[in-house]
């Protein structure tokens, strides 16, 4: 017989494990009403590479930037390789002779002009081959000491870089002058063939260096689809600057003025600018309105909105007072 008095302990043992199995029977009946969760998918395997920033498309697509005239007797059939310069037909460097006995990537040009690139002297042409010229300048040509104006810069296309005595700029980042119309040597028996040049200009003067090949004075210019649309702004700006300048008595140098503006499709200028002036406000306001009269100008034809699409071009022009 146990007594009485001893029975407290079994019995608190006994009280003790039926409450831990009651409370593990509840808490295994908690958790198998739990929601079941899968198990976690595997992770897919993430691998990175390193992609460098890719260049400005200019440089992608090694783009030149500066326009240059270019006329039927420098063309050669070839692609100049990596040319600085386009124009509406391409040219392979040449000179017509290098005494320096050193060889560059420019022609031996014994000219005067360090600041425009023109392998002639090409005078403004007369007035009925000059569009936008006032009356009042028709039968006059700009005296020796008045600068001629300078090409122009142009992502498909160039932006457009022009000197005008100056230089415009899809293009796009270009330079371009005016000059003679020189003639070509003809076979013998065959009449001479004309090389007429729009864009008046000085002859450059790059004498440090030459060019291996030898014939007709040439600069590396790739033929550029803008080129002849780039041709025609030029010499619509450049002829109305020289009228300007021509009107206004101007004919000393007295600086540079640069000029950037945006050129729509449809031919439109915005955002005129002035990058550069060192020659005053008056000239400067002069090159301005060379530009703005001479807006708006042909809307750019179907094959070059392919190009582009509907997004204006940037165009520098740099006057040469």
């Amino acid at each position: 017989m146990i007594a009485r008095e001893n029975l407290s302990l079994p019995v608190a043992l006994v009280v003790s494990a039926l409450l831990h199995a009651l409370a593990f029977g509840g808490f295994r009946q908690l958790t198998l009403r739990l929601p079941h969760r899968p198990a976690a998918a595997e992770m897919p395997e993430i691998t990175f590479f390193q992609v460098d920033e890719p260049p400005p498309a200019a440089e992608r697509k090694n783009e030149p930037r500066q326009f240059v005239e270019t006329d039927a007797r420098q063309v050669t059939g070839e692609q100049p390789k990596d040319a600085k310069l386009y124009s509406d037909r391409a040219t392979v460097a040449a000179n017509p002779e290098n005494p320096t006995g050193k060889l560059g990537d420019t022609p031996y040009l014994d000219g005067t002009d360090t600041r425009v690139l023109s392998t002639e002297n090409v005078p403004l042409p007369a007035p009925a081959a000059v569009p936008a010229t006032p009356p009042a300048a028709q039968d006059r040509r700009p005296p020796e000491g008045a600068a001629a104006p300078a090409p122009s810069r142009a992502a498909s296309a160039p932006p457009v870089t022009a000197p005008v005595g100056t230089r415009a700029a899809a293009a796009p980042p270009q330079q371009m002058a005016m000059a003679a119309t020189p003639a070509v040597p003809a076979k013998p028996g065959t009449p001479a063939v004309s090389a007429p040049r729009e864009i008046a200009a000085r002859k450059a003067a790059l004498t440090a260096t030459g060019v291996a090949r030898t014939g007709v004075a040439a600069f590396n210019v790739a033929a550029n689809p803008f080129g002849a649309y780039d041709k025609k702004i030029v010499r619509a700006v450049q002829s109305r600057w020289f009228a300007l300048i021509d009107r206004n008595g101007i004919y000393e140098r007295a600086g540079v003025v640069t000029l950037h503006f945006e050129l729509y499709p449809d031919g439109s200028v915005r955002g005129l600018q002035r990058r550069e002036n060192t020659a005053g406000e008056i000239l400067a306001l002069f090159c301005e309105k060379a530009i703005l009269e001479s807006a708006p100008f042909d809307p750019f034809p179907e094959e070059l909105r392919a190009l582009v699409g509907n997004e204006p071009r940037d165009v520098d022009f740099t006057f040469y007072y």
